[in-house]
């Protein structure tokens, strides 16, 4: 009777899909006519350890393919990191500071580093600068002013006004390198060495002689001049505000 049911023959279906004739085998031998149930309890078992096994298989295979996509995105991040690091040394290395130590004349463009680059912020204020000669006849570091008159041959001097009235001469070290003929009148920032000097009458033609002075004004010359002067070692001239 029972055997015959159509719930039994869907549930023997069942328990051959899942090949659990050992099961039902067992059922059989201890089971009278309650089979079907024991049956159907056992097909339930196998379908629940089926399930099982087949939502394990989803959860493994979704875990392996998010950390697979969790993996690639991480690649993608590091691969972004290290292209934009290159990228970046790159751009430092095309921005990086340049000067000259050559003869320039005039030039269309006038800012820029002469001589050794400068290194640090910290500048001086030129009142500093003439107290500290004053006191101890010499001054060491950087300070900054404005171009009052350069040398028009070379570029191989400058001058620039002083807040206790004189001017300032300034030369570069060993003549290794030069200014712009025609930086009169641009900021600049320069490092070196102030020391309270005589300037002997030879040399004071020599340079009224750069300037373009007239043969009278040269001679006119007949007194050695004590002032504050500065050799550098280098400069930058900043743009015009």
């Amino acid at each position: 009777m029972f055997e015959n049911s159509p719930i039994i023959r869907w549930e023997m279906w069942l328990c051959n899909r899942f090949n659990a004739e050992h099961l039902i085998r067992w059922l059989n031998d201890r089971t009278g006519k309650k089979k079907w149930i024991h049956m159907w309890l056992a097909s339930c078992t196998i379908n629940a350890i089926d399930l099982m096994s087949d939502f394990s298989n989803w959860a493994f295979g979704l875990i392996l393919e998010k950390t697979q996509r969790s993996m690639k995105k991480s690649f993608s991040i590091i691969t972004l990191m290290a292209g934009m690091l290159v990228f970046s040394c790159q751009q430092k290395a095309e921005v990086a500071e340049t000067t000259t130590y050559e003869v320039v004349g005039e030039v269309e463009t006038v800012p820029g580093n002469y001589g050794n680059i400068l290194q640090g912020e910290e500048i001086s204020s030129t009142a500093e600068m003439i107290s500290q000669v004053e006191s101890s006849g010499e001054f060491s570091g950087k300070i900054a002013g404005e171009i009052k008159e350069v040398c028009t041959k070379k570029g191989c001097w400058f001058s620039m006004d002083l807040p206790n009235g004189e001017t300032m001469r300034v030369t570069f070290k060993d003549y290794g390198f030069f200014l712009p003929t025609n930086s009169q009148g641009f900021p600049i920032v320069m490092e070196g060495v102030a020391t309270l000097t005589e300037t002997d009458v030879e040399t004071l033609r020599h340079y009224a002689e750069d300037q373009g002075k007239s043969k009278e004004e040269v001679q006119a010359i007949t007194e050695p001049e004590r002032k504050i002067s500065f050799e550098a070692t280098g400069v930058k001239i900043k743009a015009k505000a």
